[in-house]
């Protein structure tokens, strides 16, 4: 692999396999990614949490770096994806998850953040901004 285009191909080309644990996992022992869990039926996978709020250093060229290129990739898989970070992140991603059109909830660390993950991920919600931070457009999703 020589960029990070390469490696996300990899990535999202692996969950399409039935050894798609083995080659995530060995990409984690090299300490490239980091799986949380994986699935026993991921290769049906329709959903994607992207985790925000890193360094305040790093975080926008990071996101530029990895995440606006994996965003881009799971866009042309047709992949839902939700951005959220915790109410008390170093740096904010979720203005730039917006921009994308991602939902983001900006307090995945308190229960109505994890609730309304819970609910934009049943319901497939598009573009809405949900949390405490300026911007969101309500705390938790709503019935339309």
């Amino acid at each position: 692999m020589k960029s990070t285009q390469d490696l996300i191909n990899y990535i999202v080309e692996a969950l399409k396999g039935e050894d798609a644990s083995d080659k995530l996992t060995y990409l984690q022992e090299l300490g490239v990614i980091k799986v949380n869990t994986l699935n026993s039926n991921y290769i049906n996978y329709d959903s994607v949490v992207l985790v925000g709020g890193n360094d305040p250093k790093t975080g926008k060229e990071q996101f530029e770096k990895i995440d606006k290129i994996l965003i881009s990739k799971l866009k042309e898989e047709n992949k839902y994806m939700v951005g959220v970070q915790k109410s008390d992140a170093k740096f904010s991603n979720i203005d730039l998850y917006a921009k994308d059109k991602i939902t983001t909830i900006d307090n995945i660390n308190e229960g109505v953040g994890k609730l309304s993950l819970v609910i934009s991920l049943k319901e497939g919600r598009t573009g809405e901004n949900f949390g405490r931070l300026e911007g969101s457009d309500a705390l938790l999703p709503y019935k339309k």
